[in-house]
C-alpha cells in the first residue's frame, strides 16, 4: 500500500498536484496508517478530506491500469478528487447525516482499581518484527514495560499475537494477578474472543496460547484505539529501528515520557474526536 499510494511514480506526480508537503512525500515508513497519520498530523479538517479523497482517486486509477491498461494523467486525478470533495462537502451542509455525530474517546483510560492494565503493539518490516509493552498502574503510573525485535517476517496479525505471547511472558515477571490487556488490532481481539469457534492456524495458536491466561486471578482482552495504544507503538518502532530488547521498571525509557506524562494527565478528563 505504501508503494501503490506514496512511491510510485505516478503516485507522486498527483499527491503534490493535489496540494500535500513535499516534506511529507520524502519521509519513509514501513507502514501505509503510519504516513497517513503523519500526514493528517499536519493539516486541518478540511485538508485531510481532501487527501484521503485524493488517495481513493488514485488507488482507483492504480486498479483501472491494472484492470484495463486505462491510466490518467496526475491533473485529471487530483482534479477529480477536488471536484468531489466539493461536492461531498456541499452534501453535508445540506443534508442531516443519516448516522448521528459519535464521540470516540482516544486518551488512555484508566482501568477499574486493583486492575493493572497492559498495551502492547507490533512493528513489522520485511524481514523482522519489533514489539512493545508497558505496563501501568489503575492510577496511570508505568510500573515497567519491554521492548524487542524477532528476526522473522510476519504478517500484521501474527506479529501482534507473538506481542500478546511475549506480554503474557512479560506478566509473568512481574506477578501481576488482575490485568486487562490492551491493543489496537480489532481483528485479534476478536479471534481471541472467539477461538473456540476459530479452525484456522491461528486458531489453533491461540488455543495454545490463551491458557496462559488462568494463571491470572482475572484477565481480559480488549481493543483500544492507536492513539490510546501509542506508547506501546513507540516501544516496538524503538526496538525495530535500533534491533534492542529491553525490559525496565519504573525508570522508564527518556523516549516515552512526554507521552507517560500527557496520558496521566489526561487519563482523568479524555479527549474526544467526532467522526
Amino acid at each position: 500500500m505504501i508503494h501503490a499510494l506514496k512511491e510510485c511514480p505516478n503516485a507522486r506526480e498527483i499527491l503534490p498536484v493535489g496540494g500535500l508537503n513535499d516534506k511529507l512525500l520524502d519521509g519513509e515508513y514501513t507502514r501505509c496508517v503510519d504516513w497517513i497519520e503523519d500526514a493528517m498530523g499536519e493539516m486541518d479538517l478540511q485538508a485531510v478530506s481532501d487527501f484521503i479523497t485524493t488517495l481513493w482517486n488514485s488507488w482507483n486509477n492504480k486498479n483501472n491500469f491494472i484492470s484495463r491498461g486505462e491510466e490518467e494523467g496526475a491533473r485529471i486525478v487530483s482534479e477529480r478528487a477536488s471536484s468531489l470533495s466539493k461536492e461531498f462537502r456541499i452534501h453535508n451542509l445540506t443534508n442531516k447525516p443519516i448516522l448521528p455525530v459519535t464521540p470516540v474517546e482516544m486518551n488512555w483510560v484508566k482501568p477499574q482499581n486493583g486492575i493493572i492494565k497492559i498495551n502492547f503493539d507490533a512493528t513489522i518490516a520485511p524481514t523482522i518484527m519489533g514489539y512493545g509493552i508497558i505496563a501501568r498502574h489503575w492510577d496511570g503510573f508505568v510500573l515497567g514495560g519491554s521492548e524487542g525485535f524477532i528476526e522473522s517476517g510476519m504478517q500484521a496479525d501474527w506479529a501482534e499475537l507473538r506481542a500478546f505471547e511475549e506480554s503474557i511472558d512479560f506478566r509473568k515477571k512481574f506477578n501481576f494477578k488482575d490485568v486487562q490487556f490492551e491493543m489496537d488490532s480489532a481483528g485479534l481481539v476478536n479471534r481471541i474472543n472467539n477461538r473456540y469457534k476459530d479452525l484456522t492456524m491461528m486458531g489453533h495458536r491461540l488455543k495454545e496460547v490463551c491458557p496462559h491466561l488462568r494463571d491470572f486471578n482475572s484477565s481480559n482482552i480488549i481493543w483500544a484505539s492507536r492513539y490510546s495504544n501509542r506508547i506501546a507503538n513507540l516501544l516496538g518502532k524503538r526496538a525495530l529501528i535500533n534491533k534492542c530488547n529491553l525490559t525496565f521498571l519504573m525508570d522508564y525509557l527518556l523516549e516515552i515520557h512526554d507521552s507517560v506524562l500527557k496520558d496521566a494527565i489526561n487519563c482523568g478528563r479524555p479527549f474526544r474526536y467526532f467522526y
